[in-house]
């Protein structure tokens, strides 16, 4: 393992794949196959339920014109963390408002998932310079990283029960890295035979879970045990057809209020629709949830997907135009639609049941979006 606090690859491909994919193709989604998928129970449409407080890259003090900000995560005191993969930085937005950027990184940075860790310390992952970032509470950066990490990318990170940090990096060799508070990184080389997406989260437990393809094409969720054992989960998705859709989909995932992992997809089910679904694991397998637009026009593709409190919170894109959907979900699978002026990236619950994202609409200013249920 060595320091790193400049040389690094600069961002490509693997990067730019790990953003939602944009699928021409549109019409209804298939029928959903039989049990363990289950229909959503309601979805109703709630236009103008939602009461949004908006910060804009160039507009808002202390958020650069430059800012792109992608991933987003509470932090102590009701502040609100996020990378900006542009400037680059990192950001917070503190209880009362306040916008204000830590820059210091490398010119090639491109921070991407970030996580706040107790006392104030703010891990994130950098797949610009192939490494772990590490922001202090008193403002300075320090980055990690080990050689066999280059011309891999560096995506999600997450925190263990026992305080170790945990990323995953994507590449031609693919490792999952464990990384102690000093940043003493240790890398477990991750099965050729599978092609994990970047998504990482840790349970309750001690478990790592992720999302991988296997030489099939089929969609695997990969449970690592504390003891350092795996077991695989088949996801009974496939890899789309559509020529536009190279990937499963985009995917995100979050430790629901049950317990279980919940998950955002997208999948071609049957034929060539699109179809959105709703993921948990259960003690039968992952359980699906099909997701109804309800009163949404426009298609949306999965994005974000945040707990808060007994409620899962996810996300969709419309990638062809300026707006999006939230879903307000509970774990029956009993869900509440919202249509958003806004291309929603990352999504987590703040402090008060606000919900936060980060929007991501092509040829407009960043922005990050409080959003509360009027």
């Amino acid at each position: 393992m060595q320091h790193r606090s400049s040389a690094g690859a600069l961002l490509a491909a693997a990067f730019l794949a790990s953003l939602p994919a944009a699928c021409a193709k549109t019409g209804a989604p298939a029928l959903p196959p039989q049990a363990p998928f289950a229909r959503a129970v309601s979805s109703t449409l709630g236009p103008s339920a939602l009461r949004f407080k908006v910060f804009t890259a160039g507009s808002t003090p202390g958020f650069p014109a430059s800012a792109q900000a992608w991933d987003i995560t509470p932090g102590a005191n009701g502040t609100i963390w996020f990378t900006d993969v542009q400037t680059p930085a990192i950001g917070r937005i503190d209880s009362s408002g306040n916008v204000r950027e830590y820059g210091g990184l490398p010119a090639q940075s491109r921070p991407y998932s970030l996580v706040a860790a107790p006392r104030g310390t703010i891990w994130f992952t950098d797949a610009g310079t192939a490494s772990l970032g590490r922001l202090n509470p008193g403002g300075t950066v320090a980055e990690f990283t080990d050689p066999k990490l280059a011309g891999s990318y560096p995506q999600d990170v997450t925190i263990a029960p026992d305080r170790s940090i945990w990323f995953i990096s994507v590449g031609p060799s693919s490792y999952l890295v464990r990384a102690s508070q000093t940043g003493a990184l240790t890398l477990t080389a991750l099965p050729s035979s599978l092609s994990p997406d970047g998504s990482l989260i840790a349970d309750t437990q001690g478990n790592l879970w992720y999302l991988a393809v296997n030489a099939k094409g089929r969609g695997v969720l990969v449970q690592r045990r504390p003891d350092g054992t795996s077991v695989d989960h088949p996801t009974q998705l496939n890899a789309a057809a559509e020529p536009c859709c190279p990937n499963v989909a985009p995917k995100r995932m979050t430790i629901g209020p049950d317990g279980n992992v919940w998950l955002t997809t997208l999948d071609y089910v049957r034929g060539n629709s699109p179809a959105n679904w709703i993921a948990a694991t259960s003690a039968s397998g992952l359980k699906y949830y099909w997701v109804r637009n309800g009163g949404i026009k426009y298609a949306v593709y999965p994005s974000g997907i945040a707990t808060s409190g007994r409620a899962l919170w996810f996300s969709g894109d419309d990638p062809f135009q300026a707006n999006g959907g939230l879903w307000q979900m509970q774990t029956d699978g009993t869900m509440r639609a919202y249509p958003v002026p806004y291309n929603p990236a990352g999504l987590t619950a703040g402090s008060g049941g606000a919900i936060w994202f980060t929007s991501k609409t092509g040829g407009q200013p960043s922005q990050i979006v409080e959003a509360t249920v009027k």
